[in-house]
């Protein structure tokens, strides 16, 4: 009788201890998930602007790297890139690279100046005829010289089937349309100096005013 009479507070205890575990449990599981939203939430938004951060700057990095190599090949160009159009000074620069092989110039006939931006683009209609070697140089002279020029056309022709050959080509050369500061200015274009005059005064020597 004692045992039965002794069974119902044990398990009354044993309830009780139950229901403090399971909410005992249930507050730990509520301040992780809490400590976790609030944790995590922060973080990601962190990890997303770092993101952001590296993006840009990787764009920024490869966008230093293409205006660097712009700025090279801008540099390379503006050393051929001449300043100010004039004819006489262009025909002078083709005749003196014709000159240097042993070729004999057939013609060379200038076209109309085309406006290309700020810059200016001068055609010539070329033919000369020589050995194969001295015209090979010229091509080269033209593609390498010290001005920026570019051959749109090129045709040879053995007309009499031997060693000579006549070459046509068709030269571009581009110019900035803007006056070159470099250049001296010749003798008649340079104003006069203006020398005071002299005032004679009788029996005595000029006295400058």
């Amino acid at each position: 009788m004692e045992e039965t009479a002794l069974t119902p507070p044990k398990n009354k205890w044993a309830e009780r201890l139950r229901g403090r575990a399971r909410m005992a449990v249930a507050v730990i599981g509520g301040l992780f998930l809490l400590g976790f939203l609030g944790v995590s939430r922060p973080l990601g938004q962190r990890i997303d602007d770092a993101n952001t951060r590296l993006s840009k700057a990787e764009a920024r990095a490869q966008l230093a790297g293409e205006v660097g190599g712009l700025r090279q090949q801008a540099s390379a160009y503006n050393k051929k890139l001449s300043r100010g159009v004039d004819l006489n000074d262009w025909t002078n620069y083709l005749l003196g690279g014709i000159r240097t092989q042993r070729v004999k110039l057939i013609r060379m006939d200038p076209k109309d100046v085309v406006t290309l931006g700020p810059c200016k683009v001068i055609t010539w209609q070329v033919e000369m005829e020589g050995d194969f070697k001295s015209l090979a140089k010229i091509v080269e002279w033209i593609e390498n010289g010290q001005r920026l020029m570019r051959i749109d056309r090129l045709l040879m022709q053995s007309p009499g089937g031997g060693g000579a050959l006549v070459m046509a080509m068709t030269l571009r050369g581009l110019a900035l349309d803007v006056p070159d500061k470099n250049k001296t200015m010749s003798p008649t274009s340079r104003p006069a100096k203006i020398v005071p005059a002299v005032e004679k005064k009788p029996g005595g020597a000029g006295v400058r005013s």
